[in-house]
């Protein structure tokens, strides 16, 4: 006996929700009623090895206030006697998690770097409703219905290449909207092929449109660049926050000056308006400072400002001065000379030998390290 006729017999007013409201409606609905606080731990052992570890991942059905959150993050804390051993906190920008950290547990604050961008590429998307509404519904299409996908697989058989299937975008998380497009341009001529063959009611995807997807990809693939460099676990990250910022800001000005649709225009400016508003000047922050330059990678060439680097040297001395000074006065003179010649004679290598062109974001400091 299948689920109708099981579901019939039981009640046969009864009548079952249809794929498309399960998967649209009740689905959504259940993973929204769900909410979870994850709190991952980042530090350095004895041997300057970092490592990552989950704490805790428990299910929340408090409200979403700041004490309460606070509450529940001071629990973890407390549970892994962390007290007094936090540096920094980095979670999303929601007001609330934010007021827990940094005003009922007192704790340094740093919002996440990817979810900004995040943002920042949703807020630009927007813009493109419409023809991206196209792109999902035929994606979808292929994805859902067994004989469009097989069409498609079958098209670029044909034309000799390795099949490969569509992505499907997620709500949430602006680059697969990236992944989508830059998938869906890859395969336009097979794609076109399969909705002419299956002739069915797909939208109509102009010629004009199709020339926007291909400078939406251009223009996103910078934030899609650094959202990997900084989602990263295998390294430090928060010391190219000021390095990529600066070139992302370039990478954005400079394609103004291009020439693109109205539609890319808008968005390009979207997306330069929410690095200036969302980022703000990075270099204002002296953690994102100190970590830049005592980065072996970056040290004094990493910063816009060129008084940066010696506002940095001085700050590093004083803090290793009072450090030494604590565990051994007699050697405090001698260890801050070392520190000082290290600071002012390295030059990054690798990074110098590498082209710039104006969409990488590590233009300017490539420019910089040329310089010297």
């Amino acid at each position: 006996m299948d689920l109708k006729k099981f579901v019939n017999a039981l009640n046969p007013n009864y009548e079952l929700p249809s794929r498309k409201t399960v998967s649209n409606t009740m689905l959504p609905a259940t993973y929204e009623e769900e909410n979870f606080m994850a709190v991952t731990a980042h530090f350095i052992d004895d041997n300057f090895k970092s490592h990552s570890a989950l704490l805790d991942c428990v299910s929340y059905g408090e409200n979403h206030t700041s004490i309460n959150l606070a509450s529940q993050l001071k629990l973890i804390i407390q549970e892994w006697n962390l007290e007094g051993k936090i540096l920094m906190v980095i979670s999303d920008n929601a007001a609330n998690i934010k007021k827990a950290i940094k005003e009922e547990l007192q704790l340094k604050h740093f919002g996440c770097y990817a979810h900004t961008i995040n943002l920042i590429a949703l807020d630009s998307l927007k813009h493109a409703t419409k023809i991206l509404d196209k792109v999902k519904s035929i994606v979808a299409f292929c994805k859902r219905i067994t004989s469009g996908m097989a069409k498609l697989i079958d098209q670029q058989k044909q034309q000799g290449r390795d099949p490969k299937r569509l992505v499907q975008d997620v709500v949430t998380r602006w680059n697969s909207t990236y992944y989508m497009v830059d998938r869906f341009v890859e395969l336009e001529e097979p794609i076109r092929t399969t909705m002419a063959l299956l002739n069915k009611d797909f939208p109509v995807i102009s010629l004009e449109e199709w020339n926007f997807l291909k400078e939406l990809i251009h223009i996103l693939e910078p934030l899609e660049n650094v959202t990997k460099l900084m989602s990263a676990e295998n390294y430090v990250t928060a010391s190219m926050t000021i390095i990529l910022t600066d070139g992302l800001l370039a990478v954005y000005k400079n394609m103004k000056e291009l020439q693109f649709e109205d539609i890319s225009k808008k968005i390009i400016s979207i997306i330069l308006d929410g690095l200036t508003n969302r980022l703000g000047n990075v270099e204002q922050s002296n953690s994102l400072v100190l970590t830049t330059f005592l980065d072996p990678r970056f040290k004094n060439v990493g910063f816009c400002n060129e008084s940066i680097p010696e506002k940095a040297k001085k700050s590093v001395l004083s803090l290793l001065s009072t450090k030494i000074s604590s565990q051994n006065k007699n050697s405090a003179s001698t260890t801050t000379a070392n520190t000082v010649s290290s600071s002012s004679t390295y030059q990054p290598e690798s990074e110098s030998k590498e082209t710039t062109t104006k969409c990488s974001v590590w233009g300017n400091f490539e420019k910089r390290v040329a310089s010297l």
